[in-house]
């Protein structure tokens, strides 16, 4: 493993490790909804941060390494329910987005979440191996 993928997926599990700290501390209360929209918004961008991470270290170690098994469909099976839920609703921001006071049953953050027990799985798994 090379000195830029270790430190990049060491850069995937803190981020990972802040965005558990951090969504139950965020809160503006000056907002209009002072929990909702805040916390998807830290929830998706850290997400993506360690998933960028993640799949990056992945290509400077040129492998692909993915943990497999029928459990790791289970996220998978829900996020499709949630699209195809969102695809026929007849509002689709609110079930795309979410809106005031409902963005924790969105698609995007049923989406992030997804992303986000993959990188867990995946970058946080392999630290007990790398010990």
């Amino acid at each position: 493993m090379t000195k830029l993928s270790r430190g990049l997926e060491s850069a995937a599990r803190w981020l990972a490790y802040a965005l558990i700290f951090f969504v139950p501390l965020v809160a503006i209360p000056s907002a209009p909804e002072p929990l909702e929209i805040h916390k998807q918004t830290v929830l998706v961008v850290l997400t993506l941060g360690a998933f960028l991470a993640w799949a990056c270290s992945m290509v400077a170690r040129r492998e692909l390494s993915i943990r497999t098994g029928w459990i790791h469909a289970f996220p998978l099976l829900v996020l499709g329910a949630t699209i195809a839920s969102a695809a026929a609703s007849p509002a689709p921001y609110l079930s795309w987005i979410g809106g005031s006071g409902q963005e924790y049953m969105s698609a995007l953050t049923i989406f992030a979440l997804t992303v986000l027990y993959y990188v867990v799985v995946n970058a946080l798994g392999s630290e007990r191996e790398d010990s």
